[in-house]
């Protein structure tokens, strides 16, 4: 593992030689685990500038840690505890300050499995699977409800659903608070 505080401030400078008129950036945060062999499992976290054309490409990925373990969320909540404690400490920076005032926002990219291991919430067979609504797994697939039913606000996750103490309990990493 690096220094996230001093990758960002890398990408940054990147931006600010590259792309001297932009002053509000966009960093993408990712995660995902891989099996390397039958034996080896990594966890591997990486950032990237989604300001600037091509930021998708393998070129513009930095990798800033890379874990070896299974992508499990007790190995993320116990090997990859530094690494959220950097994350989360970098998401409350808003502005920073390489020769010029740069407006940082920040996004959470993962496969689906990823983001339900981050929030707790069990791989896709569980109860309440979903990490933008509280439908439950019986509720998914009922047919009965109207058709703007899903549409409704009151069952989509909210910040206040995440300080929840019966949700906030299960989260690895406070990525939206």
């Amino acid at each position: 593992m690096i220094n996230l505080n001093s990758e960002i401030e890398k990408l940054l400078e990147r931006h600010t030689v590259k792309h001297s008129d932009v002053n509000d950036i966009k960093i993408k945060f990712s995660g995902d685990g891989t099996k390397v062999s039958r034996i080896s499992n990594f966890v591997i976290f990486s950032i990237s500038n989604m300001s600037i054309n091509g930021s998708l490409s393998f070129q513009e990925q930095h990798t800033f840690a890379i874990v070896e373990c299974s992508e499990t969320y007790d190995n993320l909540k116990k090997c990859c505890k530094p690494i959220f404690d950097q994350f989360n400490s970098v998401l409350s920076k808003r502005k920073w300050h390489i020769g010029k005032t740069l407006n940082v926002e920040y996004f959470v990219s993962a496969d689906m499995k990823f983001i339900q291991l981050l929030l707790g919430l069990c791989g896709a067979t569980g109860e309440y699977a979903c990490p933008w609504c509280k439908v439950n797994k019986e509720g998914r697939s009922d047919l009965t409800r109207p058709w703007d039913y899903y549409h409704n606000p009151s069952i989509g996750r909210n910040i206040e659903d995440m300080l929840d103490s019966n949700f906030k309990k299960a989260m690895v990493v406070n990525i939206c608070l």
